[in-house]
């Protein structure tokens, strides 16, 4: 099976990473972060790795610039996946931690059925 690099495990990633697989090749993603979701990752799940002579800090990751309670300026209905449609009781407005938790089901959904097929690579620098 050929291997395929994706830089990133946000919704465009995520979205990639699914059709390769339909194609028969197997993605490889690579996310700064510890988790997916790009940047919908909540700070608190954000790499937290010392820089040499430098400790990081949450800004120096993207993904910390989403705080808890933070919500898209989209409606869920203008930022869902057109096969895969938000749960019933979510936000208008997703929050932060709900648009993970959206991104994490998604990859629940399509990309964990056989390991084999996908592999994800977390805390890359």
């Amino acid at each position: 099976m050929i291997d395929v690099a994706i830089i990133g495990a946000g919704s465009a990633g995520l979205v990639a990473a699914r059709h390769l697989i339909s194609a028969g090749l197997r993605p490889v993603l690579f996310e700064a972060a510890k988790t997916i979701g790009g940047a919908w990752t909540p700070s608190s799940a954000v790499l937290q790795t010392p820089s040499p002579g430098n400790k990081q800090n949450d800004d120096d990751h993207p993904a910390s610039k989403m705080w808890s309670g933070m919500r898209t300026n989209l409606s869920k209905y203008t930022c869902q996946f057109t096969d895969f449609p938000w749960p019933e009781g979510s936000s208008t407005f997703p929050t932060v931690e709900e648009m993970h938790d959206y991104l994490q089901s998604y990859s629940d959904t399509f990309l964990q059925d056989d390991p084999s097929s996908c592999e994800f690579l977390m805390q890359c620098r």
